[in-house]
C-alpha cells in the first residue's frame, strides 16, 4: 500500500519568480524538516513538490506520546 501523498504545484508569473525558492525553503523547514518526521519529499521539480505522509510513522510517535502521560 502507498502512503498518502501531498502534491504541491506553485503557482507563480514571471514577476513572481524570485520567490519560488523560498516558498519551497519554507515548505521543507516547516513540514519535512520539522522534528516530527513523518512526512518526506517523494518528488521535486521545478515548481511542484509530492510529499508522503507515513501513517505508521505518526501512529508510533502518538502512541509514544500517550505513554507519556
Amino acid at each position: 500500500m502507498n502512503n498518502p501523498t501531498l502534491k504541491i504545484a506553485i503557482e507563480i508569473d514571471d514577476k513572481q519568480k524570485e520567490y519560488l525558492e523560498v516558498i519551497k525553503i519554507q515548505i521543507k523547514e516547516r513540514l519535512v524538516d520539522s522534528n516530527q518526521g513523518y512526512f518526506s519529499i517523494i518528488d521535486e521539480s521545478n515548481e511542484n513538490i509530492s510529499i508522503a505522509f507515513s501513517p505508521n510513522t505518526y501512529s508510533i510517535q502518538m502512541n509514544m506520546l500517550a505513554l507519556e502521560k
